[in-house]
């Protein structure tokens, strides 16, 4: 995520921008997000990708003070509704969940990390386990082939 030549491709490291901004905020470390999130507000003005804006708008909340990140993911959500983007949506949801539970806001939190593909994560953690119980479930596993070095028959 560095700035300058030989950074990789483009549009490839603006799509690492969102992931790279949360891994800074988590690991308390914001600032070094600062310009890898002014670049993607460019990305995010040339309407390549649909998803960006409200990324963008999810990366500035990452990044602000108290005062002003609620209203960012709140902003967020509103863009996710406009764009088909599950995936993006529920990492919006999942991180203002978060952001919600340590301001001691319970009630709203739990609305955003009591959706589905949260709750077996959630139930976990309030039990103490750090990951949700094994599935009992089988898994489906390919026919098997002939062995690795092999030519079939």
């Amino acid at each position: 995520m560095r700035p300058g030549a030989r950074r990789g491709h483009f549009a490839v490291w603006m799509l690492a921008v969102p992931c790279f901004v949360e891994a800074t905020a988590l690991a308390g470390r914001p600032e070094l997000a600062a310009p890898a999130v002014e670049d993607f507000a460019v990305w995010a003005g040339c309407r390549a990708d649909p998803q960006a804006p409200a990324q963008l708008l999810r990366c500035r909340a990452l990044l602000a003070a108290p005062d002003e990140a609620d209203a960012l993911y709140r902003r967020a959500l509103d863009r996710h509704e406009e764009t088909a983007g599950d995936f993006e949506r529920a990492r919006t949801e999942l991180l203002y969940g978060k952001w919600l539970r340590r301001r001691r806001r319970l009630r709203e939190a739990r609305t955003r990390l009591g959706r589905p593909c949260w709750a077996s994560n959630a139930a976990a953690r309030a039990s103490g386990r750090s990951r949700p119980p094994p599935s009992h479930e089988p898994v489906a596993r390919p026919p098997a082939g002939p062995e690795p070095g092999t030519s079939p028959r």
